[in-house]
């Protein structure tokens, strides 16, 4: 008997269930008015490193990133923080993640979104529209960069990852856009 995967939906009820706010809003036409996060890992001499990237919707910019050898809440606070040090009159009004963060129910996570008037958005377990373009990013950094080189350890994958950002954020053209990059797209906005 074939037994296929089938994605169970949250449970009504559920402590971290939340609706996909996202399909509720119109496409954003300003920056910083949505922002969308998740991270990856990838695997560095039999250990897992996760990268964890918070990209601005409208102008496709990666924001904030941050990588590390752990995966927990502080790692997405660490983006966040860099995303708002970087952009400190940034006020999106939503932000989605997954259950895959794993960061639900920690204090300080959800300290920071409530006290920054962002709200958490998935559809659930096996069912992450809501986060397509940040599934569609980490394709796009995995195939365009992290199959393609060689690492000569953490240092240098993270020192390679930001040279990739740049890159993408500067550089990389997005039919999305118009075929700008997201560096461009943003500037024409302002």
């Amino acid at each position: 008997m074939d037994k296929r995967y089938k994605p169970r939906q949250w449970q009504p009820g559920s402590k971290i269930a939340k609706s996909n706010l996202l399909a509720e809003l119109p496409i954003p036409k300003n920056p910083h008015e949505v922002w969308v996060a998740d991270f990856t890992y990838t695997r560095h001499h039999g250990q897992f490193v996760y990268f964890s990237v918070i990209m601005d919707l409208c102008t496709r910019q990666l924001v904030g990133e941050e990588i590390s050898r752990t995966r927990d809440a502080d790692l997405i606070v660490r983006t966040f923080q860099k995303a708002k040090q970087r952009h400190p009159e940034a006020r999106p009004k939503i932000f989605p993640f997954r259950p895959g963060y794993r960061v639900c129910q920690p204090q300080d996570w959800k300290a920071a979104r409530e006290s920054s008037d962002r709200a958490g958005s998935m559809s659930g377990k096996g069912n992450c529209y809501d986060n397509a373009h940040m599934e569609s990013f980490f394709h796009t950094y995995k195939s365009e960069m992290y199959y393609t080189e060689k690492f000569d350890g953490i240092e240098d994958f993270k020192r390679k990852t930001k040279k990739y950002i740049r890159f993408y954020n500067r550089r990389r053209l997005h039919s999305s856009l118009g075929y700008m990059s997201p560096a461009d797209y943003a500037e024409s906005k302002s």
